[in-house]
């Protein structure tokens, strides 16, 4: 390995590899320019050079895979003599556990309607005697009929679920396929006989556009359309698309419903799952109550555009939980209304915020002012800081202070919001630069009651404004969860903003949950009083 390592170090520097000074200058093209040239007998004499350089590369290749091979042979001997005894002592673990709590185990291991579900199921089949006869007798692991899989593993997989029980399908689409695949079309065709028992589809877009006449959805509302099919039981539907061709605003049941010209909905359907796409308004899923969407910041603005046009439509919608990829790239984000009349729960995640580029130019606080939900009562927002670069240290407490700022709905239009559930991180790794103080702005969430923050940071400011603000707090449950550098200075901090606001009157519970070690009840109770702490 020491080899190697010094053999890609001085490869990558461009050193010497050795007393004649050459260098290893293999690149990756290097083998598609192999397999091409070398391969014919014309060789032409200015490509002399090239092959001998190549046939000394690769000779160098050679002696390193070879040598890799034995270091890693060694390793796998080492490592197997070490786990030898911890293998030992799990199985004896397993063999203790009783067969109805290895079934919950293989339960978590293949959940129904998960892509893995379908591999997870045999090999846990295939583990021991014993582990089969439990996996065959944990019915959920084989009530998702994959559309990978050949029709005699259908088969066998629709045996073992029983007669009666819920089945979850996954279907798969692939773009480059200038008409679903004959099996595509068979897959779905053997799955409608079992529309009663279906409980959730997952419709899987390998590598781009949405569905194709004949597809795989067209079949399904085709059917709902004729009156040919129920879904008693279908709760979920999934879709998921590549991020990178989501460029297609094709939608399979306009064929259905010009074909029949009827417009139906599926009664059961609870929960609509989407990745980086957004369906077009259709009373097919006026019963769904909770929808939730991955959306990147690629087709940012065309897919809030779409999702304007589909929330008004969901009439029974109450849960909206959106997850949205950010980039340093910013764009306009205007004339965009985000609004659904029956929407109480909001939940917005963003994972690798990049930071502080994608606050630039206001545009989280105007995408944030889009929102229009009038019922909206709990609001839960999860931000993982993802720090761009050093350029901008020195105003970087500035820029996070207005992100804090921006992460609100505009209160004026959301009277009924009550509760907000705040989370900020960072992503894993070594960070250069940490936030002293999470912001929170009383006057953007004067009607919050309940206020649940997890925070990295060691300390939070509660700010007001000019005036005494104690008359139109509505604050009552403040909640610290997983606050791990909180000391005695950072709550003293804390509790003091409130007080500066006129705040802390008010609150009549102040939870503190899983804080650290840098934190005791003692200290605690003393800051805070025991008549409204809460510590565990």
């Amino acid at each position: 390995m020491e080899a190697l390592e010094r053999m890609a170090s001085k490869g990558l520097h461009g050193k010497p590899l050795g007393k004649d000074g050459e260098t290893f200058g293999f690149e990756l093209d290097s083998w598609c320019r192999l397999r091409t040239n070398w391969s014919r007998s014309d060789l032409p004499p200015q490509e002399t050079s090239q092959l001998f350089q190549d046939a000394n590369n690769l000779d160098k290749m050679i002696y390193i895979l070879k040598r890799l091979k034995s270091s890693a042979t060694r390793l796998r001997q080492s490592v197997a003599l070490n786990s030898k005894p911890m293998i030992s002592n799990l199985s004896k673990g397993i063999a203790s556990l009783p067969n109805e709590v290895l079934m919950l185990i293989f339960g978590f291991m293949a959940p129904a309607g998960d892509r893995l579900s379908r591999k997870q199921a045999i090999w846990l089949s295939h583990v021991s005697k014993r582990f089969r006869s439990i996996a065959l007798g944990t019915r959920s692991v084989w009530t998702t009929l994959d559309g990978c899989a050949s029709k005699d593993e259908l088969n066998t997989f629709l045996s073992r679920s029983g007669k009666g029980s819920d089945l979850h399908l996954i279907f798969y689409m692939w773009a480059y396929e200038p008409e679903p695949a004959p099996w595509t079309r068979a897959f779905v065709h053997w799955c409608l006989p079992l529309a009663p028992r279906w409980a959730s589809l997952l419709v899987i877009y390998e590598d781009g556009e949405i569905d194709h006449y004949d597809g795989s959805l067209f079949c399904i509302f085709e059917t709902i359309l004729a009156n040919l099919r129920e879904y008693p039981r279908l709760q979920v539907m999934r879709i998921q698309q590549d991020c990178s061709t989501t460029s297609t605003n094709f939608e399979p049941w306009e064929l259905a419903i010009e074909k029949y010209g009827k417009r139906k909905q599926i009664l059961g359907l609870q929960r609509i799952e989407c990745a980086e796409y957004i369906p077009t308004p259709d009373p097919l899923y006026d019963s769904a109550k909770s929808f939730s969407a991955s959306i990147s910041w690629s087709d940012f603005l065309r897919s809030f555009r779409e999702l304007g046009s589909l929330l008004p439509s969901l009439q029974a919608l109450t849960v909206l939980d959106l997850t949205i990829g950010t980039s340093s790239r910013v764009a306009e984000f205007g004339g965009i209304e985000i609004g659904c009349p029956s929407v109480s729960s909001l939940t917005l995640h963003f994972p690798s915020f990049v930071f502080p580029g994608a606050i630039k130019d206001g545009l989280l606080r105007t995408f944030m002012a889009s929102f229009k939900l009038p019922r909206l009562t709990e609001y839960s927002l999860s931000i993982e800081l993802q720090l761009q670069n050093g350029k901008y240290k020195p105003d970087l407490e500035t820029l996070f202070q207005d992100l804090m700022h921006s992460i609100y709905p505009d209160p004026s239009t959301h009277p009924n919001l009550a509760t907000l559930n705040i989370k900020l991180s960072h992503t894993k790794g070594k960070t250069w630069w940490e936030p002293e103080l999470f912001f929170i702005p009383l006057p953007r969430i004067p009607y919050i009651t309940a206020l649940t923050v997890q925070t990295f940071t060691p300390s939070i400011k509660f700010e007001g404004p000019d005036r005494g603000f104690e008359e139109n707090c509505a604050l009552r449950e403040l909640r610290l969860l997983e606050c791990n550098q909180f000391n005695m200075m950072g709550l003293v901090r804390l509790v003091m903003s409130l007080k500066e606001v006129n705040a802390w009157g008010t609150i009549v519970a102040f939870k503190m949950e899983s804080c650290g070690q840098l934190l005791g009840y003692e200290n605690a109770a003393v800051i805070v009083g025991e008549e409204k702490l809460s510590f565990s």
